[in-house]
């Protein structure tokens, strides 16, 4: 399958979109965050140097998940005071995307569910206790809620179809 390929308005390289539907990427090369409106892509930012990953999970990785071939096509960094985590951005083989979430070889994938729930306001959550439902009808616990900040990105990483600025 041919990908769509552009150049790098900032430093000219080639830009390979891993993903038909990615609205931005990161150039590999000077590290401009670009947005892609029709066949122009425009800068709009530059990410930061991110630190080396030690994960088995890098851009181009192949796996599966629920029997479905998917293809790392994009990365998020976040960090906290207590440290940090990957998120991966990936593509199944039938177009859907999702994150795979990497924190100390501990893995979950998540989806952009067609009725998010919002995040319940400070102090206003269930403490960690079984309760809310997700859309499939199974019972929830947060473990954890935590400020985080972003790090900075590679590849495609715009699962929302909406672009970050670094």
């Amino acid at each position: 399958m041919t990908r769509p390929v552009a150049t790098c308005p900032n430093c000219g390289a080639r830009v390979e979109f891993r993903w038909s539907s990615a609205v931005q990427t990161v150039c590999p090369f000077c590290r401009s965050i670009l947005v892609r409106q029709d066949v122009d892509l425009t800068k709009v930012g530059t990410v930061a140097d991110l630190p080396p990953s030690s994960s088995p999970i890098q851009l181009g990785t192949a796996g599966r998940y629920h029997q479905k071939a998917f293809e790392v096509v994009g990365r998020i960094v976040y960090e906290w005071e207590q440290g940090g985590w990957n998120e991966w951005h990936v593509v199944f083989n039938d177009s859907t995307s999702g994150w795979l979430s990497d924190a100390q070889a501990e893995y979950a994938v998540s989806f952009l569910a067609a009725d998010s729930l919002a995040r319940p306001a400070e102090g206003q959550g269930d403490g960690g206790r079984p309760g809310g439902e997700q859309p499939e009808e199974r019972p929830v616990r947060a473990a954890d809620a935590a400020v985080e900040g972003l790090r900075g990105g590679q590849g495609h990483a715009d699962a929302g179809g909406g672009h970050w600025d670094g």
